[in-house]
C-alpha cells in the first residue's frame, strides 16, 4: 500500500536525524557538519558526514550519500517504503495498514492543515484590519495584550457570513471538503460559523 506523502513528510520532521545515524556510529561536530566512521565501510579516519539541517549524508572514502530515508535504505538493505516503517515503528509513529486507514490519515492531516490556515488567517485580520480595531481595544480593555494574543493565536472573524467560504475557495479548497470541515453551517454550505466576529 503507497504511504501518504503527509506521512513520510511527518516522519522527517518528528525524527532526529542525526539520532538515526548515531545509531550506526559515533559522531562529532566540526564546522557545520558532523563527522564519524563510515558505516558503510571499515575505515579508522573519520570521512563520512551529515548536514543535519538538510538531512544528507555523504562519505568522502565510498561516496555513498543521499537523505534521509536514503540512508535507512542503505545501511539497512531496505526498499523505500521498508525504510519509512522501519523508522515509523523505531520511533512508535503508526502507519495505517489499509487504504482506508489512509485516506483516514490523510483527511485528519489535510483538515489539521486547514484549521491552521484559518486561525492564522483570523488572527492576522485581528492584528492588520482597520474593521478589527474595537476587537483590539475590546481585549486590551480586558487585560489581553499582544504577546497573550500571540501565544494563544487569538483571532477575529469578519461580519460576512460568506467571506470565510469565498476565501479558501480561491485557495483551491473543494466544495466537499469544505462541507465537511465542521466550518460551515449544514443549511447553508457557504455560511461561516464564525461569522458574528468570534474570537478564537
Amino acid at each position: 500500500m503507497r504511504i501518504p506523502e503527509t506521512l513520510i513528510e511527518e516522519i522527517q520532521e518528528k525524527v532526529d536525524f542525526l539520532e538515526i545515524v548515531g545509531d550506526y556510529t559515533s559522531l562529532s561536530k566540526k564546522g557545520g557538519r558532523y563527522w564519524g566512521c563510515c558505516p558503510f565501510h571499515n575505515e579508522k579516519t573519520p570521512s563520512f558526514s551529515v548536514i543535519p539541517d538538510k538531512n544528507v549524508y555523504y562519505c568522502f572514502g565510498c561516496h555513498k550519500g543521499g537523505g534521509f530515508f536514503q540512508f535507512v535504505m542503505d545501511v539497512e538493505k531496505l526498499s523505500f517504503p521498508e525504510a519509512v516503517r522501519f523508522v515509523a515503528e523505531k520511533k512508535g509513529i503508526a502507519i495505517p495498514d489499509s487504504q482506508e486507514d489512509a485516506e483516514v490519515s490523510h483527511q485528519r492531516s489535510a483538515l489539521k492543515d486547514l484549521y491552521n490556515k484559518v486561525s492564522g488567517s483570523f488572527h492576522y485580520i485581528l492584528m492588520n484590519s482597520p474593521k478589527a480595531i474595537k476587537a483590539r481595544q475590546s481585549l486590551v480593555n480586558r487585560g489581553i495584550y499582544e504577546e497573550t494574543i500571540e501565544i494563544f493565536q487569538l483571532g477575529y472573524a469578519p461580519d460576512d457570513p460568506f467571506w470565510l467560504h469565498g476565501f479558501l475557495k480561491s485557495r483551491n479548497y473543494s466544495d466537499k471538503f469544505l462541507s465537511e470541515s465542521g466550518l460551515f453551517s449544514k443549511k447553508n454550505p457557504r455560511w461561516c460559523l464564525f461569522s458574528v466576529s468570534y474570537f478564537f
